[in-house]
């Protein structure tokens, strides 16, 4: 039997998920022509891949946001001195 190129490791689970949204996924999945298992993969892997983004920027921007610690120790130097 031939292997597949850059077969991946899988991990067997199962979730309970609302009846309506299984109906949407076999419903994206015979449009697609593929199993509701690689439809849900899929919108994981989008949602992860979305999810780690949002954070990365929110951390981004959190540094941005914070002042400086040397601008922070210049100030509380100053604090009193007037």
């Amino acid at each position: 039997m031939a292997r597949r190129k850059h077969q991946v490791a899988k991990y067997p689970t199962s979730i309970d998920v609302p009846f309506d949204l299984k109906r949407d996924l076999d419903a994206i999945a015979k449009k697609l022509d593929r199993s509701r298992t690689w439809v849900m993969v899929h919108a994981l892997k989008q949602y992860v891949e979305y999810f780690n983004t949002h954070e990365r920027k929110k951390k981004v921007n959190t540094l941005v946001d914070q002042p400086d610690a040397n601008q922070m120790s210049e100030q509380d130097g100053q604090a009193g001195t007037d």
